[in-house]
């Protein structure tokens, strides 16, 4: 047997065979500095861990700021933010999102008749949209 391990037999009913069970080892403070030393390099650290920010929280956090913006009563900076999403994500997943900003922004910046060819697009391209009757609102038709 080896030195400072010792094994227990443990019978269990219905007679199963005994199982060998080894005690776990005492550990110290040093055995765990040195476990830890060992495999610092495995750990990863904030550097490495952190994962890239995905394309959609990017659209995400543009079209949360040009709303953020235009809540604030800046339409006109809004939509230079709405442009900039544009260019940013020409296809992007939030495209009938940052639409009815931008129509709602067009409206309160005086732009009424540019807010209402951009809803008479907008109905035409989500007909079922859950905003239209929000923006038409806006828009005043």
């Amino acid at each position: 047997m080896a030195r400072g391990r010792t094994k227990a037999r443990v019978f269990v009913a219905y007679d199963a065979p005994p199982v060998a069970v080894t005690p776990a080892r005492p550990t110290t403070l040093r055995s765990l500095a040195a476990a830890g030393a060992a495999h610092a390099s495995a750990v990863p650290t904030a550097s490495t861990a952190a994962p890239a920010q995905s394309p959609l929280a990017d659209e995400i956090a543009a079209i949360d700021d040009a709303k953020t913006t235009l809540a604030g009563g800046a339409p006109v900076s809004a939509l230079r933010k709405l442009d900039a999403y544009d260019s940013a994500f020409p296809h992007g997943t939030l495209g009938a999102e940052a639409s009815a900003l931008r129509i709602e922004a067009l409206a309160r910046s005086g732009r009424t008749e540019e807010a209402r060819d951009a809803l008479r697009r907008f109905r035409e391209s989500h007909p079922a949209s859950p905003l239209l009757e929000s923006l038409a609102r806006a828009v005043g038709g």
